[in-house]
């Protein structure tokens, strides 16, 4: 953040609630703007990793249950305060005639890793925005489980859910919350696995009803880096300040971070502007960089220079996938602070995402031309050989010519012409059949099988 210093006596009308404009003008809103950022970047100047910093008037906070309300101090410009004790913050809109405009910084490690002790996530909060953190401060509370036998610790608050670990009656685990029907405990074992216990085999004196809400989805988020978010206006009522919402950037060297935003799962390498309002929609502007953004199952990647919607209920849930990525107006994000950020950047122009159709070529290695080879493709029909396809000669063994016999069939001649005599008569008479030498012998030795004597013969009618 480079801002040239500014004189004592205007930062204190700056950072003072007292009123220094007594009508609208669009110098003075343009004047609440600058002071108001470059206190902020004043005063919150160190703030640490996981802290949120009090930076321009003004701003509510309320503490996580079960904090200490006297040691919660987040009241006046250059307060303090851990971001795992802080449960809400809200901000006022600008406003020309009391000269305020409610500015927070926050320095998230989400998932960054600890050994980058350096690197954080900033999130500058401007105008009619508030904050609720969604993951709540557990009240840790050990507590010893009993049963006729063994007990089980299941994945869901089910008595058919999945059983991760059985223990023995007697151990002593650590509760971290409750379902919201006070039935099941949410507890964290030995080797750091967390899962629901029956609250009938849990002994303990300790009021349960003061665990917090368990909500195992957001067991991998850090405090504040899953959060809900309200707008005002999407539209400024200064022409010269930005519109309400909160500019998130993630730090150089980081790749992307994870974010959950109304149920919204994002994942940032880059720095977005969000605005959300309740029975309409939240738009996610990437300004620099690109976004990942989830919801309803669905995730729309969005290049700098466009935004997505997606629509939202009364309670900030959505209800709707994200949009297709479309080119945001140079109007909406002209203004935004980003030189109040500790990285420097251009604001992309906007750009129109359009699917990316590629025709490939065919190639000599996509589609190689085949040249066919005596192998392959023969380009000529090979002559048969003997051996290949010999000429059978037909073998007298295998195929004899017959010659008709006395006692064959005798074969008639084609080519005679039946004569007159051939020709059938009218009335036809059996012929006198006269036996061979051969037929004589076979009559002789049936009419000796018969008893002898002369067969007769019969004519045929």
């Amino acid at each position: 953040m480079k801002f040239a210093l500014i004189p004592t006596f205007l930062l204190a009308l700056v950072v003072g609630a007292t009123p220094f404009f007594s009508a609208y003008d669009a110098e003075a809103c343009s004047t609440i703007v600058r002071e108001a950022l470059s206190a902020t970047e004043m005063i919150c100047e160190g703030t640490e990793r996981n802290e949120a910093c009090y930076g321009h008037v003004s701003i509510e906070a309320q503490p996580q249950r079960g904090v200490d309300v006297s040691s919660f101090q987040f009241s006046a410009v250059g307060d303090r305060v851990d971001v795992a004790r802080l449960k809400s913050l809200k901000l006022s809109p600008l406003d020309s005639v009391s000269g305020t405009w409610g500015v927070a910084l926050l320095k998230l490690q989400a998932d960054i890793p600890t050994a980058m002790a350096n690197q954080n996530v900033d999130l500058l909060l401007f105008g009619d925005v508030s904050i609720q953190n969604a993951v709540e401060q557990p009240t840790l509370m050990d507590i010893q489980v009993g049963g006729i036998g063994n007990v089980n610790v299941r994945s869901t608050p089910a008595s058919n859910g999945h059983v991760l670990q059985t223990l023995p009656s007697g151990s002593m685990v650590t509760a971290r919350g409750r379902s919201r029907d006070g039935e099941w405990v949410y507890v964290q074992l030995a080797d750091e696995k967390r899962g629901w216990l029956s609250r009938s085999l849990v002994r303990t004196d300790v009021d349960m009803e003061s665990l917090v809400v368990a909500n195992p989805r957001l067991d991998v988020y850090q405090p504040m880096q899953a959060f809900y978010l309200r707008t005002g206006p999407r539209t400024s009522s200064c022409e010269q300040a930005s519109n309400d919402g909160i500019l998130i950037q993630t730090p150089e060297g980081v790749a992307e971070v994870r974010l959950w935003i109304n149920e919204v799962k994002i994942r940032l390498g880059s720095t977005a502007f969000i605005q959300a309002m309740p029975n309409n929609q939240m738009v996610i502007k990437t300004i620099e960089g690109k976004a990942h953004v989830e919801a309803m199952g669905i995730e729309q990647t969005v290049p700098a220079g466009t935004s997505v919607n997606i629509s939202m209920n009364a309670n900030l849930e959505p209800i709707s996938a994200p949009s297709d990525p479309q080119p945001y107006l140079t109007q909406d994000v002209e203004n935004l602070p980003v030189d109040a950020l500790e990285r420097q950047i251009e604001i992309a122009e906007p750009i129109v995402v359009t699917p990316e159709i590629v025709t490939a070529e065919p190639t000599a290695t996509e589609y190689p031309t085949l040249e066919p080879s005596a192998t392959d493709l023969p380009t000529n029909t090979p002559e048969p050989t003997a051996t290949e396809y010999p000429t059978l000669e037909p073998i007298v063994t295998e195929y004899p010519t017959l010659e008709p016999s006395a006692t064959g069939i005798p074969v008639p001649d084609a080519s005679a012409t039946p004569t007159a005599t051939e020709a059938l008569p009218d009335t036809f008479e059996p012929p006198t059949m006269t036996a061979t030498s051969e037929a004589a012998a076979a009559a002789e030795v049936v009419t000796e099988g018969l008893g002898g004597g002369t067969p007769t013969e019969t004519p045929i009618g």
